[in-house]
């Protein structure tokens, strides 16, 4: 069963006319009974309750007034089944450009529209679901109204198992840097640079994660292609911010060694931050899973494991070749 339906957003009292009426006819129909549509952006014209065509009221109007309604609606329709998931509307409504959504039941009957205003509603409801589900305050069935009302203690159980991964993932960060011990006790000014070495990987990997479940949420999206774009666009990132951090820390310490190991360290990192960030959400995704659960504390904690891990491997190769 859908956990969001469609179906409370629906509008169903609507000016629904047969297809060979005039369009003189329609407007007088529309101006006598203006007072009881509860949508007045389209009209549509249907057979045995079979949905046909529509056409807004502005086309409407600027019609010859002499021709039928057949005649001059619009016969492509995109549609969504009712009991489907209300992002669906949402969706439907850029690709196509439309401001109000057909919706139709199981049996292809109209049932109704969701109109602007719900459109933007959906949208708001959704966006700020995946933001609690990606920060660990929401789970990803449950809803914003409901987590609301919830008292200290479940607001406790539903943050704490999170934050508890989190820790997890910062003791093991901390296990293995204390592995490095030996190499920072050769070379201290390696760990002036964790913090951004650390940060940068995290913030490339939000930032590749939202724009990811953005474009899954509104296409459907060639998996292939789409990683090897991203593993471009982070060997260019990582390229760039690789040779600023070299520049600024060989300008600091004036040491070769330090100022390769952070900069090469970096542009690994980056680029496969862009892989974990991009493989992440595609996995839940293909799991039934809410891919925005990839933007949370799962993913950051990988993604922080893998900067330390591969930041002392680089450190060790590099100082081990310089002796």
């Amino acid at each position: 069963m859908n956990e969001h339906p469609i179906n409370p957003y629906v509008t169903k009292n609507l000016p629904v006319f047969a297809p060979d009426l005039s369009v003189k006819e329609a407007v007088e129909k529309l101006s006598v009974k203006q007072k009881r549509w509860g949508s007045l952006d389209y009209i549509f014209m249907t057979v045995g309750k079979k949905l046909k065509g529509f056409i807004s009221i502005e086309e409407l109007i600027a019609a010859d007034r002499s021709a039928s309604l057949e005649q001059v609606m619009q016969t492509e329709i995109a549609s969504v089944v009712l009991g489907s998931d209300k992002e669906r509307a949402v969706i439907l409504a850029i690709r196509q450009n439309i401001y109000s959504v057909p919706v139709i039941d199981d049996e292809g009957s109209f049932v109704g529209v969701v109109e602007p205003h719900n459109l933007l509603k959906i949208l708001h409801e959704e966006n700020t679901e995946d933001f609690l589900t990606s920060a660990g305050v929401l789970l990803p069935k449950e809803r914003i109204i409901d987590t609301l009302k919830y008292r200290t203690l479940q607001l406790v159980r539903l943050r704490l198992p999170w934050l508890i991964l989190g820790l997890a993932g910062g003791m093991l960060a901390t296990t293995i840097v204390s592995f490095f011990e030996g190499t920072l006790e050769k070379q201290l000014t390696l760990a002036f640079f964790i913090p951004i070495i650390v940060y940068m990987s995290d913030a490339v990997g939000t930032q590749t994660e939202t724009l990811f479940i953005r474009s899954l949420s509104m296409r459907a999206v060639n998996m292939p292609k789409y990683l090897a774009k991203e593993i471009f666009v982070g060997l260019n990132i990582g390229a760039i911010i690789g040779i600023l951090l070299f520049g600024f820390s060989y300008a600091w310490l004036r040491s070769l060694e330090i100022a390769l190991i952070v900069s090469l360290a970096m542009f690994a990192n980056i680029s496969i931050a862009m892989v974990i960030a991009t493989v992440i959400p595609y996995s839940l995704f293909k799991l039934k899973k809410d891919p925005a659960l990839g933007s949370g504390p799962f993913a950051t904690v990988i993604q922080d494991i893998v900067s330390l891990l591969i930041y002392f491997t680089v450190a060790v190769v590099i100082l081990s070749l310089a002796k």
